[in-house]
């Protein structure tokens, strides 16, 4: 079964996506998210990636969502979510960035959706530096002070990698453009 998770990092000597990303990614290698060791001492994953089947999550969470909930009923009428041989993910991120660009006219990049979900380092949007949305849609309610079996397998668990201090967990004055965000994608 796969997961979500999110690690904040200090911004400290990180200075960019492609930086956060490898320092998330070596960080949960090196304290045994896989190997059942070091601050993961029980059992949490036997594989990860950073974004995932979650790449462009933070981009997304920081749109319009009653824009979003539209563009993926409009996209589901006209195309449909499903790929096969015929029409491949290549194809549907295409259709997907047609309809985005209709309800998002200022968006430029690659679409949040029908991303390659295997690619080790994720994408430049799987790690950015946390805003004060940010904070409110996906931080406050589910930044967690003890690292559990239960607490990351229910999902959408956030982590930090310096163990922020139980005081500060939900304010946001302590992570708004001090922290970087990376979004997990975690197999269990």
């Amino acid at each position: 079964m796969h997961a979500i998770l999110y690690v904040l990092c200090p911004k400290d000597g990180i200075t960019d996506s492609k930086s956060a990303r490898g320092h998330v990614f070596h960080w949960l290698s090196d304290n045994g998210f896989t190997e059942n060791s070091g601050l993961f001492q029980h059992y949490y994953a036997d594989w990860f990636v950073i974004g995932g089947r979650w790449s462009g999550e933070l981009t997304s969470n920081q749109l319009d969502q009653e824009k979003i909930k539209a563009l993926n009923k409009e996209f589901e009428e006209k195309y449909g979510f499903w790929i096969n041989k015929e029409i491949t993910e290549e194809i549907r991120r295409e259709q997907y960035q047609e309809i985005t660009l209709k309800y998002f006219p200022d968006y430029h990049g690659l679409p949040w959706a029908f991303r390659d979900s295997y690619k080790e380092n994720g994408y430049e949007d799987d790690a950015q530096i946390v805003n004060q949305l940010l904070f409110d849609r996906v931080i406050k309610d589910h930044l967690i002070d003890e690292i559990s079996q239960e607490k990351l397998w229910n999902g959408g668990a956030v982590i930090t990698t310096d163990m922020a201090d139980k005081e500060l967990i939900n304010q946001p004055e302590s992570f708004v453009g001090k922290y970087w965000i990376v979004v997990v994608d975690f197999h269990f």
